[in-house]
């Protein structure tokens, strides 16, 4: 379980994201305020679960694991596909919109561990503020619908 205020893998191990961050290379980031535009409904999962492509199923039993494990996100009917906003903002970079940011993430032990926050003397990234949903759907409907 994450902190109410960093997502998963920047609480496990916000020293490597600091690490990566501090690096000084190139750096965009896609946050979960972003990725979580973007969803998929249970009807849909059920129609990949029933797919006959063995791709489509086993996305679709991935993805009703992860509605039903998320009480949130169950009682939404949908669940939002981070990682699949990630690579068609990849794929299409013009479905995202950016802008350069100075952040740092904080390393204490507390309930802020992992948090990712602008700071004036944090190190320079470009963040995702925003994506066009319904485009980002139609290039994850194109490789993912059901055959």
């Amino acid at each position: 379980m994450s902190g109410r205020w960093a997502d998963f893998n920047a609480w496990c191990d916000p020293e490597a994201l600091a690490t990566v961050v501090a690096a000084g290379l190139p750096l965009t980031l896609i946050g979960l305020d972003v990725t979580r535009r973007v969803t998929v409904s249970r009807a849909e999962i059920a129609a990949l679960s029933s797919a006959r492509s063995a791709l489509s199923r086993w996305l679709g039993d991935a993805l009703r694991w992860y509605l039903d494990a998320d009480h949130g996100i169950a009682l939404s009917g949908a669940c939002p596909v981070h990682d699949a906003v990630v690579v068609g903002a990849v794929l299409g970079p013009r479905l995202a919109r950016y802008a350069s940011r100075r952040i740092r993430i904080d390393l204490d032990e507390g309930e802020r561990r992992g948090h990712t926050r602008e700071a004036a003397d944090g190190y320079p990234v470009t963040v995702a503020t925003g994506i066009a949903a319904v485009e980002m759907r139609r290039v994850i409907d194109r490789v993912v619908s059901p055959q």
